[in-house]
């Protein structure tokens, strides 16, 4: 059962630091009387990091549109990594729904091809002919902003359940 703790701190004090000889990582927090560690499996930091660096576009830059979905899409990085075997398991967790909307936010061929085939035949021919009846050869980064949110939130969702397939212990590959 999940647990959320919500913090107001001020100026808190951060440290990050990586176990001696092992793949963690520590992410310290420290303001007056309260100290929080939170300790990172590589696939979570690495994550972190990804999405930190989205958030802080250059100063002198300002990024178009489609710039900042791809920097979006850079947190799909596990997904990519992850074999047969761990997508068949994903896929057993994923909603149609979920899937169908994150394959045509992330625009990768690749991506879904290995989706594709780690399904049946039927499966795949179906959600091809969905694909191309619900976003009608739409890009994600002209679609309207809505549209391209409910894509990165699909994206988030199937990344919630790929994490909790790593924290039971389901993909060892990627647990530290």
């Amino acid at each position: 059962m999940p647990h959320a703790i919500a913090l107001q701190l001020d100026n808190p004090v951060i440290n990050l630091s990586k176990d001696d000889g092992s793949t963690r990582y520590v992410l310290n927090i420290e303001q007056g009387e309260i100290i929080v560690d939170i300790t990172l499996g590589a696939a979570s930091f690495e994550t972190l990091v990804r999405q930190g660096q989205a958030m802080i576009p250059s100063p002198n830059t300002t990024l178009t549109t489609a710039e900042l979905e791809t920097i979006r899409r850079q947190s799909a990085w596990p997904l990519k990594r992850l074999d047969d075997r761990g997508w068949q398991m994903l896929l057993r967790e994923v909603s149609c729904n979920s899937l169908l909307t994150m394959l045509w936010y992330m625009k990768d061929v690749e991506l879904a091809k290995t989706v594709m085939r780690n399904m049946s035949q039927r499966a795949a021919a179906l959600l091809t002919e969905d694909l191309s009846a619900k976003f009608q050869g739409r890009d994600p980064d002209l679609a309207l902003a809505a549209d391209a949110e409910n894509g990165h939130q699909a994206l988030a969702e199937i990344l919630s359940v790929f994490q909790c397939l790593v924290d039971q212990g389901q993909l060892p590959e990627f647990s530290s």
